[in-house]
């Protein structure tokens, strides 16, 4: 018979276990996903701990892919497909063809300017079999910041797909590229019709004639993960872009977050993101080589394609930026829109707005929006997990007891900096109050920065937020949480802003508007227009003398030749002089309420007709039709 005191103690403990369990589930909702995303992220850290002593990177988990199934498609494009051993091959050859040629050795830097594609992809790839840091060059940049990302990135070499875009845009900067000791490899069928510069040597047949086993990895012996697999540009908070350090761990970190979404091998990501920025590379690609998936891209984003190629492709995940969302709701309505004939599961990205989110999922069909939240240079990563409409993420009470190391706090709006208390420290904002939000810096969430002054650097941190000493990064969004965890995005503040799904330094662009001879004074924000995602350029200038017609269209051909297309302003306000606050700063609150509304401005008002290459008058006709999306930016 059993014994009785037994069997109370035993039904004892499962009552206190049974009434544990429902008191943790009551007092924290979400501890079961939140246990699960512990368990991956301690994992995420454990193989991180184990690659540090062997120097593996990521480049060692594409290759078990390849191992594990090499005739299985890793890449599809509008041009076919290519295998996981195929671009073993090809990036083999490529590094074969590195240190055959001699320039470039372990930790060195070359700068990579392609579109999407295959190529892009086994470049990339052969680098790192190499240990050698690629610089992601952005393919609309040219003139003196195409230049400025080469020299700051230090690259030794510039490897360029062969198109003619980019070979004028290399030409453009010979002199200063020819001052910097680098040169230029080209990739792809040499054509005799377009020159090319003595830097310039095609290296295709070159590479053909390499063998396709693997270098040893020992020509990888002494790579840490802390050293820097990409530099990934973003132009931070002021001036030109900066190169964001990316080490190998966080390229190693940043593969799991298709895990986080429960998504394996089977699965094809389609992205037309640009590969030079963090979502393209690493959410994409970079997860899709640690997973064992198929990447399917094309060279641009295009919205007449945009649903075709997902057909064609067969994609299960696809990638968006909220502007791409805008985008294909613009679209004509089409008789597939809701009953779309896809295999799409999932759709990931950043930036998808509140008041567009259930009409995107619902015309198309979209079973499950994956919204994040994270900054290519910063030290956090949030996900929307459950759907929640228009969240980038959660973080729940259980997670803040256990990390605690993220935080919305009071701010400026006009110096965009943190508002103190008498202590000197932060102000923590309450759930529901938008604020800044920054991350702590720790031995576990580092930052790696920018290849910049330790000034740049320390602008992009907070000190003695909560207790002296402690560090915080600076996102530079404002964000604002409920009270169940959820997040929201709210604005940018500070001298960024983000238009066509780029981001925009405002004092780049003032200094492209004072270098035109008729600009004295330049002053660059940016504006909502309408329903568009993001903020359009509006500069108020002070000009040196009135400007005529072919001034303005002068105007704008300078701006055009020396800013990407996003970047240069969509409006100008001319001023006689320029407001500033009381220590002589720029004013920009008050310009930002104004807007460009001339029923609301007196000052004359110019927009940026792109039809007639010229700034044009902006009057009450013209801002109905940009409002109207008659005119567009």
């Amino acid at each position: 018979m059993a014994d009785p005191i037994a069997i109370g103690v035993v039904a004892g403990i499962i009552t206190i276990a049974a009434s544990a369990t429902i008191y943790l589930r009551l007092r924290f909702p979400t501890i079961g996903s939140d246990l699960k995303f512990i368990k991956l992220i301690a994992g995420v850290m454990l193989e991180n701990k184990k690659f540090g002593k062997k120097s593996y990177t990521i480049i060692d988990l594409f290759m078990d892919s390849v191992d594990k199934h090499p005739n299985k498609t890793l890449l599809l494009d509008e041009n076919g497909s290519v295998t996981y051993e195929e671009v073993d091959h090809l990036s083999s050859k490529f590094a074969h063809y590195v240190r055959e040629e001699g320039t470039l050795k372990l930790k060195d830097v070359a700068a990579v300017l392609m579109y999407n594609s295959p190529v892009f992809c086994w470049t990339c790839l052969g680098l790192g079999k190499l240990g050698i840091t690629g610089a992601l060059l952005n393919f609309n940049l040219r003139s003196d910041a195409l230049l400025h990302c080469i020299k700051v990135s230090k690259a030794r070499v510039i490897i360029c797909e062969n198109d003619p875009a980019f070979i004028d845009a290399l030409t453009e900067i010979d002199s200063g590229l020819k001052d910097l000791g680098v040169s230029i490899w080209v990739i792809g069928k040499e054509t005799a019709d377009h020159p090319k510069t003595p830097l310039m040597k095609n290296i295709t047949w070159d590479l053909q004639s390499q063998p396709i086993h693997r270098p040893s990895r020992h020509l990888r012996d002494g790579l840490k993960l802390d050293d820097i697999a990409v530099y990934i540009y973003t132009s931070g908070t002021t001036g030109l872009p900066k190169p964001a350090r990316i080490s190998w761990s966080k390229l190693h970190k940043g593969s799991y977050i298709m895990t986080i979404y429960d998504k394996g091998p089977d699965n094809v990501v389609y992205t037309p993101l640009p590969m030079y920025h963090s979502a393209g590379y690493i959410i994409s690609f970079m997860c899709v080589i640690r997973i064992g998936m198929t990447l399917a891209m094309r060279k641009k984003f295009s919205v007449r394609y945009f649903w075709d190629d997902v057909r064609k492709f067969k994609a299960t995940i696809i990638q968006y930026i909220g502007e791409t969302c805008r985008y294909l709701l613009d679209a004509p309505q089409n008789p597939n829109d809701g009953v779309y004939d896809h295999t799409v599961s999932l759709a990931i990205g950043n930036g998808l707005r509140e008041c567009i989110w259930n009409e995107f999922q619902t015309r198309f069909n979209i079973e499950r929006i994956g919204e994040f939240y994270g900054a290519t240079e910063g030290n956090l990563l949030t996900f929307n997990l459950d759907g929640k409409v228009g969240s980038c993420g959660q973080v729940s009470e259980f997670m803040r007891m256990v990390a605690g190391t993220l935080e919305i706090v009071e701010c400026d709006f006009e110096t965009s900096e943190p508002i103190r208390n008498s202590k000197g420290m932060c102000t923590l904002l309450a759930p529901g109050q938008a604020g800044l939000v920054i991350n702590q810096i720790t031995p576990k969430t580092p930052v790696d920065g920018y290849v910049a002054s330790k000034e740049v650097n320390e602008k992009k941190m907070i000190r003695n937020v909560k207790k002296q000493g402690d560090v915080y990064f600076n996102f530079g969004d404002l964000l604002f949480m409920d009270k169940e965890g959820y997040l929201y995005f709210k604005d940018r503040i500070g001298d960024t802003f983000r238009w066509k799904g780029e981001n925009v330094a405002t004092t780049e662009v003032d200094n492209v508007l004072t270098d035109f001879d008729g600009v004295n004074i330049a002053n660059t924000y940016g504006v909502e227009v309408g329903e568009n995602e993001g903020r359009a350029g509006m500069s108020c200038v002070v000009l040196k003398f009135d400007f005529n017609e072919d001034v303005w269209k002068q105007l704008y051909s300078h701006v055009t030749d020396k800013l990407p297309i996003y970047a240069c302003p969509k409006f100008l306000r001319y001023v006689k002089e320029m407001p500033v606050t009381g220590t002589f700063k720029h004013c920009k609150v008050q310009l930002l309420k104004e807007g460009f509304n001339p029923e609301n401005v007196k000052d004359p008002l110019y927009y940026f007709d792109q039809k007639a290459k010229s700034y044009k008058l902006l009057d009450s006709p013209a801002y109905e039709s940009i409002m109207s999306g008659e005119i567009r930016l």
